[in-house]
Order: structure tokens, then C-alpha cells, then sequence
């Protein structure tokens, strides 16, 4: 189903959510939500898999003293509503949302 909907001509990538409706990962990629300049990713426990890329961001981020939080639980909403949304991937690095909306400060 994540990919029948992402086939939209906008669309990127495929969000697809855990059994409990929380965001778990692109259909091919990590995702990360930026909420008050504090970056937000699902945990490895909601069944995601362990990217590389996801790890350098995480690493590169904490060495640069911004927090981070791999949550349990993030709904499909507090996507929608963050400040700034990132895909990770080994063969696509980072991919930025395009909302046609300014994101973040930078």
C-alpha cells in the first residue's frame, strides 16, 4: 500500500506506519521529523531497519550538540506538522521535504 500511494506524481517516497498507526519509515528510506531545532526519528524498536545514513545523522547531530530523541511513537500528524521532514538512504543520502512552504531558520 506505501507504494501504490507514493506512485502520486508529487511524491517522493512512501511514509508507512507501525500496526499502532505511528510513523516507522520510508518504503526505502529512514525518516526524521525537526521539531524546535531538536531532531525527532522513530526508534529501532518499532521495527525499523538500522540505516547507515540514519546513523551518521545521528552521530553527526550529536557531535554538533543538537538533540536527539528516537521516539516509540510518532504520529503521522506530528509529521505533517513539523518544522522540517528528512529522508535518509544509502543510495539517496538526505532528501528534504518540499512543501513549497519555508523550513526551519536555514
Amino acid at each position: 500500500m506505501g507504494e501504490a500511494r507514493r506512485r502520486r506524481p508529487s511524491a517522493h517516497e512512501a511514509i508507512l506506519c507501525a500496526a499502532n498507526g505511528s510513523v516507522a519509515e520510508g518504503a526505502t528510506s529512514n525518516v526524521f521529523a525537526v521539531v524546535d531545532g531538536q531532531i525527532r526519528t522513530p526508534a529501532l524498536e518499532v521495527g525499523i531497519l538500522d540505516g547507515v545514513t540514519r546513523g551518521k545523522v545521528l552521530e553527526l547531530a550529536r557531535t554538533n550538540s543538537i538533540m536527539c530523541h528516537e521516539v516509540s511513537f510518532m504520529s503521522p500528524d506530528e509529521l505533517r506538522e513539523s518544522d522540517e521532514v528528512f529522508l535518509t538512504s544509502s543510495v539517496r543520502s538526505v532528501l528534504a521535504r518540499d512543501s513549497g512552504r519555508r523550513a526551519g531558520v536555514g
